[in-house]
């Protein structure tokens, strides 16, 4: 039996290939390593730069050592050759003594905590100018979780911290000089539609400082109903041309007073010319306006009659008219047809002046007596006012329809003076037929406002809406004298009724359809 041979023909071949292939896995392996390496230097080297065009420095501190290596911006912060070693003291002792224990603590804290940390600090330049810098550190640990370097950031913060203490002057003076001056001041985006309040412009609105007030419907709500479409008016008018917003409203206060305000703004515009804010201003102006509104109703009173004389012309009147029906009851005294006439037309102008003459007593009297504003019940005021008239109301024949009406701060007396000339003009302006009704009725309003509106409506002879300014005139008649009995100050003296309790008074008529006039006056 031959021995048996052992084939290793093979093997050198194969521990050859096997070779070969770990060569070239440790070759791709070492220009993969090449290839990330130089990418990791380009991200490095393009962060540097990004770094250097936004006047950072960096720096790696060893904490092993005290050696640090920091960039060249880094250096041209401090002031010094980039060339010179640069260690955890030596920054020390470039910051200025009175900072260096708080920058030590925040340092030695991060360390010992591993936290990020930033602080800011007022350093002296190797030259001697003194500069602020913001530095912040990252604390790096090794493999046992030791904290070996922190690497970390520098900037120069001068120039911003100069422009910051600026800016908080400014606004400290701004502050001083609107407090002092009551002045409140006010931004509006009119994009995202919200609103800006200082403090002092919640006191202008009898808000509390922690009142909201972000939205142009908080502001509405401490407003006039009637002054707030002026509001909405005078902003459409500011973002859709060149005028300025400027605009008096009267701020409802939650205790009920009335104080009127002064809103000022100016509109930002972007590039494109859209409006994108408006900086404002508020004051109050009560006083001033108080005082202006005095003067000119009392100018007014002064200028369509000298009122002060109205008793001592009552006198003659009076003597006119008893002389004319003495002459009418002799009957000894034969007067011709057109001597009658003459002492009839006498007659019946005496008694219209004197109707003239009462009425503006009891128009300067509105004007200038002061009416405690107390809460008013309407139903009860109409029904006193509908007895006073209820002899003038059978006679016309007029249906008269009383709704429930709400109560509002006002004076009861001034009330009833408001409804009965307001109900007799529309008894006196009705149609001759058996149609004519006079309705009066309260006007809903928004959930959460303080206007309570009255209207008192009819469906008589109306009159050219482009005449309804001028029916508030002392004096001022749409008919003839001989038409329609009247003094032509009752309508004038509702108006002064309705400002004088806080309120307004408006009319919209129609030709042949009827009349309504709106009276707004505050919840009672």
């Amino acid at each position: 039996m031959e021995p048996q041979q052992r084939d290793t023909g093979t093997e050198p071949t194969d521990e050859l290939a096997s070779l070969r292939a770990r060569v070239a896995e440790l070759s791709a392996a070492i220009e993969q390593s090449q290839r990330d390496q130089e990418r990791l230097q380009q991200a490095e080297q393009r962060l540097f730069y990004a770094m250097d065009a936004i006047a950072i420095g960096v720096w790696d501190l060893d904490l092993r050592t005290g050696n640090a290596w920091r960039s060249a911006r880094h250096a041209e912060i401090f002031g010094v050759d980039y060339a010179e070693p640069w260690t955890y003291q030596r920054f020390l002792s470039h910051v200025l003594p009175g900072h260096r224990l708080r920058v030590q603590c925040v340092t030695s804290d991060a360390v010992a905590t591993g936290k990020r940390w930033e602080v800011e600090c007022p350093i002296q330049r190797s030259d001697g100018q003194i500069r602020w810098v913001r530095i912040a550190g990252n604390p790096r640990p090794d493999e046992q979780g030791q904290i070996e370097r922190v690497l970390g950031l520098v900037r120069d913060i001068t120039e911003e911290r100069q422009a910051a203490e600026y800016l908080k002057r400014i606004n400290e003076r701004f502050a001083l000089a609107t407090s002092a001056a009551g002045i409140g001041i006010w931004e509006y985006d009119p994009v995202s539609g919200a609103l800006m309040w200082d403090q002092q412009m919640r006191r202008l609105h009898g808000l509390e400082d922690s009142s909201p007030a972000n939205t142009l419907n908080s502001w509405n709500a401490a407003v006039h109903p009637d002054d707030w479409p002026r509001v909405e008016q005078a902003l459409a008018r500011a973002l859709t041309s060149d005028q300025e917003f400027r605009v008096d409203v009267r701020a409802v206060w939650p205790d009920l007073t009335i104080h009127t305000l002064h809103l000022f703004a100016l509109i930002q515009r972007d590039d494109s010319g859209t409006p994108s804010k408006l900086l404002g201003t508020c004051w109050d102006i009560s006083e001033g306006r108080a005082v202006e509104d005095n003067l000119r109703y009392t100018l007014n009173d002064l200028e369509q009659f000298a009122f002060a004389s109205s008793h001592d012309l009552l006198e003659p009147l009076r003597k006119i008219t008893y002389a004319v029906g003495l002459i009418n009851q002799d009957t000894d005294c034969h007067l011709s047809p057109v001597a009658e006439a003459e002492m009839l037309r006498i007659k019946t102008s005496a008694l219209r002046m004197k109707l003239m003459i009462d009425g503006l007593l009891r128009y300067a009297m509105v004007s200038t007596k002061k009416f405690p504003l107390k809460s008013v019940d309407l139903n009860y005021a109409v029904k006193r006012t509908i007895r006073v008239l209820e002899p003038v109301i059978a006679a016309s024949g007029i249906e008269l329809r009383v709704e429930k009406l709400p109560k509002v701060k006002a004076d009861a007396g001034l009330m009833r003076q408001l409804f009965l000339h307001l109900l007799d003009n529309a008894i006196k302006f009705r149609r001759h037929d058996d149609a004519a009704w006079v309705r009066v009725y309260h006007l809903p309003q928004p959930e959460g406002s303080c206007a309570r509106c009255i209207a008192i409506e009819d469906n008589g002879i109306g009159f050219d809406q482009t005449h309804a300014e001028r029916l508030f005139g002392v004096f001022q008649r749409l008919h003839k004298s001989g038409e329609f009995e009247g003094s032509g100050i009752g309508l004038a003296l509702c108006r002064r009724i309705a400002e004088r309790c806080g309120g307004s008074i408006s009319v919209v008529s129609q030709p042949q359809t009827g009349t309504t006039f709106t009276v707004t006056l505050l919840q009672g």
